[in-house]
């Protein structure tokens, strides 16, 4: 949990955006050992359900590789070394290990 942040809950059995919030402050309880943030809530967040997925909207894919192909070569796939990448509807053929 980064401070300053921008998170968005969704409801983990449905998918929809619950509400969007920016993380103001972290903390650990010492009991539990757990750790706790406070959020200034965006307007129209609603409730947030149990167990709701947590996602740091700055981390979303700045990088996307869509529709492409890689044929014909000796790698197993491919090598990404960037944060941040989204890859989808892209066609390995003929990569092999050697």
């Amino acid at each position: 949990m980064n401070v300053g942040g921008r998170y968005e809950f969704r409801n983990r059995n449905n998918w929809t955006v619950e509400g969007v919030g920016v993380c103001t402050a972290t903390s650990i309880d010492q009991e539990s050992g757990t750790q706790v943030a406070t959020f200034d809530w965006e307007a129209g967040s609603g409730p947030i359900s149990k167990f709701a997925l947590l996602t740091d909207i700055s981390l979303e894919p700045q990088v996307l590789i869509e529709n492409s192909y890689f044929g014909n070569n000796r790698a197993r796939g491919t090598l990404i070394k960037s944060s941040n990448v989204l890859l989808r509807n892209n066609y390995y053929n003929f990569t092999r290990y050697i």
